[in-house]
């Protein structure tokens, strides 16, 4: 099992057989965790997670290497946060860390400006869609992200964009988002290993998986010996209403 964009810390447990081609909800909190350290030190950081397991797990993650931060969990389905958010306003909070889903994480951004709270928010790839930006509007401005990262100029983005504008004719020259990318990669990926195991089978295609670089969106990949692949996250903001890599 080749999978694009799953980011659980505990998928590898489904068995030896899964490669993951996003890494784990670890590596992107500890990405969170050195830019906050790097360029947020001296604010006030708050964490406002959701309380499923996605949001847990991160949460866990982030609380034990930022113990001083003040945290809050929220429901799943929970739509006025605004009591909640009042308590970060009323704690000075100025940095605050929201893992979660777009949905929750939109209406916590619009609700967050109609109170005044003047906080920057940083949440996780489960934050990324067009649909946050459409829901929480200009409150959206200047949001930030973990998400999977892409090297625009890579020869295989080059030549993904190129084949999915010619085909996606009902698409209306839309680019391929993120998702999408990782998709394709993890398609090409796998199809190549099959295609050089002579008899197909599992344990020659695993063999392959590990021992071999990958062309990749985000130049030559690598397996780690967990199966998973050896790359970093990238931060993202929201800049004129779209999603574009913080500098």
């Amino acid at each position: 099992m080749v999978v694009p964009i799953a980011t659980g810390d505990k998928i590898r447990e489904i068995g030896d057989n899964v490669f993951m081609i996003s890494p784990r909800n670890e590596k992107q909190t500890n990405k969170i965790i050195g830019f906050i350290k790097n360029e947020h030190k001296n604010d006030k950081i708050g964490c406002l997670f959701k309380q499923n397991d996605y949001g847990v797990n991160i949460a866990n993650t982030f609380l034990k290497s930022l113990s001083t931060a003040y945290s809050q969990a929220y429901q799943d389905g929970q739509t006025d946060f605004r009591s909640i958010l009042l308590k970060f306003k009323n704690e000075g909070v100025s940095f605050i860390f929201v893992p979660g889903n777009y949905e929750e994480t939109a209406l916590i951004l619009k609700q967050s400006k109609e109170l005044g709270l003047k906080a920057n928010f940083i949440g996780t790839d489960g934050c990324y869609s067009p649909k946050l930006i459409e829901m929480s509007g200009n409150s959206s401005e200047n949001f930030l992200l973990t998400m999977m990262p892409i090297d625009y100029s890579s020869n295989l983005y080059q030549e993904f964009e190129k084949l999915y504008l010619e085909k996606g004719s009902n698409l209306k020259k839309k680019l391929p988002d993120i998702f999408t990318c990782y998709g394709y990669e993890s398609a090409k990926i796998l199809i190549e290993a099959i295609n050089n195991s002579p008899n197909k089978t599992i344990p020659e295609i695993k063999k392959y998986l590990q021992s071999h670089t990958f062309n990749s969106l985000t130049g030559k990949l690598k397996f780690d010996i967990r199966g998973e692949a050896e790359r970093e996250y990238q931060i993202y903001t929201v800049k004129n209403g779209q999603f574009k890599p913080y500098h």
